[in-house]
């Protein structure tokens, strides 16, 4: 789900919280200067995303922050934050010798991969808790 953050008011930010948990570092902010929130270049993106990204500067990228439950992912943080909220049981990844590719239901995000080292501890970090919050869906 997409989220305007620019005048952000309690209902909005629970919603969020539903969709993708809370940090894993106290205070649980929903900001783009959260610990642990990753940078990466967009290489391939939906339209809409293209027009958010591209209103706000001109260089396409995206920070991820992986939180109990979700992505959120911060497309803008300047003029107007702009974030997408993917919840673990509804993304789908691929990934790529230079890529990591992110789907959740009609968005999709293409990721360059620039420091393998770097990107390489981001999956396995998205994949272990990924597998935390499947198994806890398949348990029911």
């Amino acid at each position: 789900m997409l989220f305007n953050l620019s005048n952000p008011d309690m209902a909005m930010l629970s919603q969020i919280r539903d969709l993708v948990g809370s940090t894993f570092v106290e205070p649980d902010r929903i900001s783009p200067a959260n610990p642990g929130i990753q940078v990466f270049t967009l290489i391939d993106v939906d339209d809409e995303i293209i027009a958010i990204v591209n209103k706000q500067s001109d260089v396409c990228s995206c920070k991820i922050e992986i939180r109990k439950q979700g992505l959120l992912i911060w497309l803008g943080v300047s003029q107007e934050p702009i974030v997408l909220a993917f919840p673990y049981r509804l993304i789908s990844i691929f990934k790529g010798t230079d890529y990591l590719q992110l789907y959740c239901q009609s968005w999709r995000l293409k990721l360059l991969i620039e420091d393998k080292g770097e990107s390489q501890k981001f999956q396995q970090n998205l994949l272990r808790q990924r597998a935390i919050i499947q198994s806890q869906y398949d348990m029911y």
